[in-house]
């Protein structure tokens, strides 16, 4: 590891891994021990790496190598002690540490100590389906209790055990079916997403076939319980039965509120769970429930018996404010959709060192088109400015497209004819290096180069004609969804703001 990459590593420490360091370094007691202390604590109180300072205060007159050494050194007692703390929270690691300590009891004999820690760490894996450690569980126990029975008794305890083992094999094959069928549908959703004609259902249905798959009464466990529905959800969204998709996304959304321990361990699987199940209610249009369900949702960092981790809290904000913001947009309450302004920006300063800058490109496009649908173009310019100046395209490269162009319809609004055709040109270059332009972008393009010198409603009257025989998709759903046209193009035909027809539009 180089030592930009060690740098890197320990200023993305969680504050919780950083107070555990530092009380585990400062076990080493040997002279390289404090050298390496030493060396985290110089990486770890500067966000700017500086390698010549640390050298000159670290080791002054001793040779360059010494600093590899001590380099290596603090990566390996890095790695070592993050093992430690993790596996003090990981039930996985904590079935393995009761397993190892019975083990040690065993080999001193201690065997109806060794037998106390088989049951706890057989209770806590029954707990989180860990089925592959139940069945080496219990081969220890079968092991411990040649030792700690009578004759007798022996045949009968073997024989339950081999009960158990036979159990934990079923559910662990059950399991492991489910994972490889949810694998292959997932896979067939990411390629071809939605199916658009008969053979595409039937790959889907080919699939769902299976009997695993026909009733969640099947599934031997919560963990398959999960997958089950998981699954069904997202083949009901691919055929396009959105009702009984809700069912199955919302059906999942309760099985780990009927388990709140599975929830609390499982929280990142939970939220996307529920973002799912949110995500299909606001495409129904049913926004009572959609805001309901949002306001328990704000409600969870309180009643969690824990505090959430920094990736929970990310997909916690997204679900709770990039939702909200989504369903004030569309039903056309923009004033709602800026108030949460503040509180989205208040966010993004106490997450700031977890969010990367994608995470934040939806949230200033969303709030550019609610300031664009208030007149407030100045301030929608501001908001679109970190996605137009934007070097790195691989994060949702439509949503760059759509912002180049709000920007040039928002030139066209203030009057900025001068400055709007080099802006045109500039977007053209933008889309070609994208691939090219698509046909609605085209048609935006030609209009708005014309649209300064014709008559004003005239020519947006032609234009949605244009737009309707030329490129029709640009009054489908996915595209309002990013602008829309139809209420843009009606505004400015009716001289009337862009907010009140947009709602005429919804109603």
């Amino acid at each position: 590891m180089t030592t930009e990459e060690l740098h890197q590593f320990i200023q993305a420490l969680a504050p919780r891994e950083q107070r555990y360091v530092q009380l585990q370094l400062g076990t080493y007691r040997k002279k390289q021990g404090s050298l390496v202390q030493r060396l985290y604590q110089l990486m770890a109180s500067g966000a700017k790496l500086d390698e010549d300072r640390i050298k000159a205060q670290l080791l002054r007159d001793k040779p360059e190598r010494q600093f590899h050494v001590l380099r290596n050194q603090l990566y390996h007692q890095l790695l070592e002690v993050l093992i430690r703390f993790r596996g003090e929270q990981h039930p996985v690691d904590q079935v393995g540490n009761l397993m190892h300590k019975s083990r040690i009891l065993q080999e001193k004999r201690l065997y109806r100590e060794a037998n106390r820690f088989l049951k706890r760490a057989a209770k806590l894996a029954e707990q989180h389906d860990h089925f592959e450690q139940l069945l080496l569980i219990y081969k220890d126990w079968k092991r411990l209790y040649a030792w700690i029975l009578e004759v007798d008794k022996r045949a009968r305890h073997i024989e339950r055990f081999w009960e158990k083992e036979q159990e934990a094999l079923d559910k662990l094959r059950n399991l492991r079916t489910l994972e490889w069928l949810s694998m292959r549908v997932f896979d067939l959703y990411y390629r071809i997403h939605y199916a658009r004609n008969d053979r595409q259902i039937r790959q889907y249905e080919e699939l769902m076939d299976h009997p695993l798959l026909q009733d969640e009464e099947t599934s031997l466990s919560f963990s398959a319980r999960v997958i089950f529905l998981n699954t069904h959800g997202l083949y009901e969204d691919a055929v396009g039965r959105k009702a009984a998709c809700l069912n199955y996304r919302r059906q999942l959304v309760r099985l780990y509120e009927e388990h709140p321990e599975r929830l609390k361990e499982q929280l990142q699987q939970y939220l996307a769970a529920f973002n799912n199940y949110l995500l299909v209610l606001i495409h129904e249009g049913q926004f009572t429930e959609t805001s309901v369900s949002l306001d328990e949702l704000e409600k969870l960092p309180e009643t969690l018996s824990r505090k959430m981790r920094s990736a929970e809290k990310v997909m916690w904000f997204r679900a709770c404010y990039s939702l909200r913001l989504e369903v004030a947009i569309r039903q056309g309450n923009f004033k709602a959709a800026l108030e949460l302004l503040p509180k989205v920006n208040a966010r993004f300063a106490e997450l700031d060192k977890d969010l990367n800058p994608a995470f934040r490109f939806p949230f200033h496009y969303f709030f550019a088109y609610t300031c664009f649908a208030l007149n407030r173009y100045d301030e929608a310019l501001d908001h679109l400015q970190p996605l137009i100046y934007q070097v790195e395209l691989q994060f949702k490269q439509e949503l760059f497209r759509f912002a180049r162009l709000l920007q040039l319809i928002i030139h066209l609004e203030r009057g900025d004819y001068e400055y709007l055709s080099s802006l045109i040109r500039s977007t053209r270059r933008f889309l070609r290096r994208l691939g090219g332009t698509h046909p609605l972008e085209e048609q935006l393009l030609r209009f708005l180069a014309k649209a300064p010198y014709v008559n004003p409603r005239e020519a947006f009257a032609n234009f949605e004609g244009e737009l309707s025989k030329a490129a029709p998709h640009a009054f489908s759903a996915h595209v309002s969804h990013h602008f829309d046209f139809r209420a843009w193009i009606g505004a400015r035909v009716k001289d009337r703001p862009f907010a009140d027809i947009f709602q005429e539009i919804r109603k």
